[in-house]
């Protein structure tokens, strides 16, 4: 993967130092929140995938959410960075939270009403077989059995 320059050791001693004019507890509060929240958009991918390889019957719904919090999470991202370093938001990463959020109206409409997808993933989760225990009334008719010759 190479170094990731925002989460390398010098670029959290600069933000530990107070490089830009906020506190840096925000500033590292904000790499962590970055980091966690892309650790989570990845599992979350991968489940996704395992999702569509299987045609699971949930697939739509978990993939609406993933497009929402995928795109709340960009937008959010931005405006902190922004709001933390005082820089105005510049065209690429309006464009870029505008891309996310129209892949979300154009997205979420389809995978909610379209026929082709509800019959595309159709598999739902293999149910468990349980182990049954026996009842109260099936306890005490095993701890005293009636024979019917006795009657």
């Amino acid at each position: 993967f190479g170094d990731l320059y925002s989460y390398n050791q010098a670029t959290w001693d600069m933000a530990g130092q107070g490089f830009v004019d906020t506190s840096p507890y925000a500033w590292q509060g904000l790499l962590t929140a970055e980091l966690l929240g892309n650790a989570v958009m990845f599992v979350f991918s991968i489940l996704l995938v395992i999702q569509f390889f299987s045609r699971r019957s949930s697939l739509p719904r978990v993939y609406i959410i993933f497009l929402a919090s995928s795109a709340l999470f960009l937008t959010l991202d931005t405006i902190a960075t922004a709001f933390l370093l005082g820089w105005d938001m510049d065209l690429d990463e309006i464009k870029t939270a505008s891309r996310a959020w129209v892949s979300v109206f154009i997205w979420v409409p389809y995978f909610s009403r379209s026929v082709r997808v509800r019959e595309t993933f159709l598999f739902r989760r293999r149910s468990v077989s349980m182990i049954l225990l026996p009842t109260e009334d099936e306890i005490k008719q095993d701890a005293n059995p009636s024979d019917p010759a006795d009657s």
